[in-house]
């Protein structure tokens, strides 16, 4: 079982082919240190592969929900579009690019991606889409756009302040330190964003993908086989 997960840049016909080149050697970067930061559970690096379009295929799933948040903050205000795809592979894999492998993993990533352009309804939030060839994939995806609700009601600051918290753990002190206002204004704007709903959504669809997926994959993690 593999998770194959393909991004693409939301709006980058409508950028300048100055912008689009710009916006392209950003997420080049970007991608170079999730391939770093995520080497354990990589089976092939995140590559870009059409130009807006990127992919990487993981030995585990639980880490898919976090390179999307990490992809979708380091890239904003430029909006990201996820089909994640649970499934085998049946050709060789390259540890060094994404490129040539083939299977369902692939093959429902793509489907989620292409749900999401005809959809419509995602905008520069969290626009993820899984699918397994499963009844559980509508269970992923209501997760998900209950996500992406509370995400596109965020305002700027709110939004601000909300990642502030995250890269703090959740602790509202030194993330009101970092942003050099108060606790008060922090714990209000974390209220009004709705951050314990937030995080509890995305928390959960993380432990439900290790509980269900990764859990019976020894070679995701290297642990022995979990019997249920």
């Amino acid at each position: 079982m593999y998770c194959a997960m393909i991004g693409d840049l939301i709006g980058s016909r409508s950028m300048s082919a100055e912008e689009r080149h710009h916006v392209q050697e950003e997420l080049k970067q970007i991608l170079g240190g999730i391939n770093s930061a995520y080497a354990d559970v990589i089976a092939s690096k995140f590559t870009l592969t059409l130009g807006d379009e990127f992919q990487g295929l993981l030995k585990s799933s639980q880490q898919a929900v976090e390179i999307a948040e990490r992809l979708i903050k380091e890239l904003h205000p430029h909006g990201i579009r996820f089909g994640i795809g649970l499934g085998e592979i049946y050709t060789d894999i390259d540890p060094d690019k994404a490129l040539g492998a083939d299977g369902p993993a692939y093959h429902l990533a793509r489907e989620g991606v292409d749900a999401l352009k005809a959809d419509g309804r995602f905008g520069k939030g969290f626009a993820v889409a899984f699918h397994t060839d499963k009844p559980d994939a509508m269970l992923l995806n209501a997760l998900c756009r209950a996500v992406s609700d509370i995400e596109s009601a965020w305002t700027d600051r709110q939004r601000e302040i909300v990642w502030a918290a995250e890269k703090f753990d959740g602790r509202q002190r030194p993330a009101a330190n970092a942003l050099k206002i108060s606790k008060s204004v922090v714990s209000r704007q974390l209220k009004a964003a709705n951050f314990s709903g937030y995080r509890y959504l995305l928390d959960s669809l993380g432990s439900y993908l290790r509980l269900q997926y990764d859990a019976l994959s020894p070679e995701s993690s290297g642990e022995p086989k979990t019997e249920l």
